[in-house]
């Protein structure tokens, strides 16, 4: 019985807050016209997802605690690592070889 003394005015006051937003959502997608800033939106996405994607910015910006080189993203030659600042250890850094 304490559960439900404790629960139940949670829940209605979860509902009091959920209930209007998507009311308001659920009307306003059902217009029938796109509306047009949101193809921009996606156009413009679509211009810098084909940059953040491209070999020229995946092989430096990976995951691992290596970069990578090439269209297939094999280890960098020479057995390079990243670092403390991620710019390479002291001596070979990615400015030695790469201006």
């Amino acid at each position: 019985m304490r559960f439900v003394q404790r629960t139940l005015p949670r829940v209605f006051f979860c509902l009091i807050l959920i209930l209007p937003i998507w009311i308001a959502f659920s009307t306003s997608t059902k217009s029938s016209e796109p509306d047009p800033r949101v193809a921009q939106g996606l156009a413009a996405w679509e211009q810098v997802y084909s940059v953040l994607v491209s070999p020229r910015c995946i092989n430096c910006h990976t995951a691992t605690n290596y970069p990578q080189q090439g269209d297939d993203r094999h280890r960098h030659f020479a057995n390079v690592i990243r670092g403390r600042g991620g710019r390479g250890v002291p001596g070979l850094s990615c400015a030695t070889c790469h201006q």
